[in-house]
């Protein structure tokens, strides 16, 4: 009877980890990838100054993200890609010799866009909702 009772109590965790984690939905998880991208690139812009790269680059994110918003899988994956190559390209650079404040926002930066790619690409309910 106790081994019984401890299955159902181990089930019903498992099941409640899963259904509070749904309670998160697609969407914020791409307004907050999107929001911390927009951070970096204004700590870039507070960094560098201002440039038409910087611009091209957050409005091509910004199309990208509305793009697959509105459901298409071409821009989903283009958008993965993006995040992949900024983050393998962030982590490369990272054996350069630089000051450690930029090694430190390289490092978080390479494994946020890695994540980020992952999520991208492996996401369920994003390669459900594209066409």
């Amino acid at each position: 009877m106790a081994a019984i009772w401890h299955v159902d109590v181990f089930e019903t965790w498992i099941l409640f980890q899963r259904t509070s984690l749904m309670h998160t939905s697609t969407l914020r998880w791409l307004t907050l990838i999107f929001v911390v991208t927009l951070l970096f690139e204004v700590h870039s812009l507070i960094l560098a100054g201002l440039s038409v790269a910087l611009v091209f680059r957050v409005l091509f994110l910004a199309l990208l993200f509305v793009l697959t918003i509105n459901g298409q899988q071409w821009a989903r994956i283009l958008l993965a890609i993006c995040y992949a190559l900024g983050g393998i390209v962030a982590l490369a650079s990272l054996a350069a010799a630089m000051p450690l404040w930029a090694v430190v926002n390289l490092a978080i930066f390479g494994v946020f866009s890695l994540l980020a790619s992952g999520y991208l690409f492996r996401s369920r309910v994003l390669r459900a909702n594209t066409r």
